[in-house]
């Protein structure tokens, strides 16, 4: 075989001071790629893997500027050994220029990396949030438990495998990270959260798409989603209110649907999909205090 081209994707290691799972990490990344993307080969120690791309490259790097999980994807074009020396440069973890590998040229270019400075200013501590008993951007004290870090939005709404355009709701709004992560998703979203302290903020990023409303009495017609995407309260005294809103959440998603819910992992013996959902997945997610899944429901 005289070139072939692939591409490598390098997950992040850890996100704020925790690890993060190469399982969860690759299944957001396939299944954002969807059925264009076939895995070749993979080093979970690395958190690193291989795949081939069917067709352009364009939509590739479209979909992989998607990806909270993911650092950066590098074209690899290998042809046979040319007889010089490797050329490259390591940039963060990875080589950048030509390698030798297996008795090959290997040539890697960076063909997207995640911008960092990005992500930091989509963080709580720089996002300006209006709250009703503290207008303004605080988001500190006890208010810290309603935040989700940018890159864990963008796995929920990634993990849906949702196509463009699909109707979704968080019931959980919070301080609307998910919220905002689906929209740059381009979907159609929605948001709902019980607490009025959190009504000036939401209504200003989700305006026309927002409701103040308990998990457990939705205003919203039967079937009327496509999925569901949300981060329930973590606190044990929310616990029941959580469990008893999953009927709800079933009643507003259609048949086929889609829920991915972030949980604390003392709740997964109560979080049951019962006779509404099937159980698909259960990914792992790690987080400061605290170990998580991620739950991927199919409504029947």
């Amino acid at each position: 075989m005289d070139e072939e081209r692939f591409y490598q994707a390098y997950f992040r290691t850890r996100r704020g001071g925790v690890g993060i799972d190469y399982r969860t990490a690759r299944h957001e990344l396939l299944t954002c790629l969807g059925p264009s993307a076939r895995l070749t080969n993979e080093w979970p120690g690395r958190h690193r893997l291989a795949l081939s791309w069917l067709g352009d490259e364009s939509p590739l790097i479209a979909m992989v500027t998607r990806l909270g999980y993911t650092q950066a994807v590098l074209r690899a074009i290998s042809t046979p050994w040319s007889g010089r020396e490797p050329d490259y440069r390591m940039a963060v973890r990875w080589p950048v220029g030509r390698i030798v590998y297996k008795g090959r040229d290997l040539q890697l270019t960076e063909v997207w990396v995640a911008d960092e400075e990005d992500r930091l200013d989509r963080s709580p501590h720089r996002a300006g949030f209006a709250f009703a008993s503290a207008p303004g951007d605080d988001v500190s004290g006890p208010r810290l438990h309603r935040r989700l870090s940018p890159l864990d939005a963008k796995l929920v709404a990634n993990l849906a495998g949702l196509s463009d355009g699909s109707r979704v709701l968080d019931p959980f709004a919070g301080l609307g990270a998910i919220g905002r992560a689906a929209m740059e998703r381009d979907l159609d979203v929605w948001v709902s959260d019980i607490d009025p302290d959190l009504t000036p903020g939401l209504r200003e990023r989700f305006p026309a798409r927002f409701a103040l409303a308990d998990a457990g009495r939705l205003p919203f017609s039967d079937g009327w989603f496509d999925g569901i995407l949300g981060e329930p309260p973590y606190h044990r005294r929310d616990r029941a209110a959580v469990v008893a809103s999953l009927p709800e959440l079933a009643r507003v998603v259609r048949p086929g649907g889609v829920a991915v819910l972030l949980i604390a992992d003392w709740m997964r013996r109560d979080m049951q999909p019962g006779d509404a959902w099937t159980e698909e997945l259960r990914l792992p997610v790690h987080r400061h205090g605290i170990e998580c899944s991620t739950l991927i429901w199919r409504r029947r």
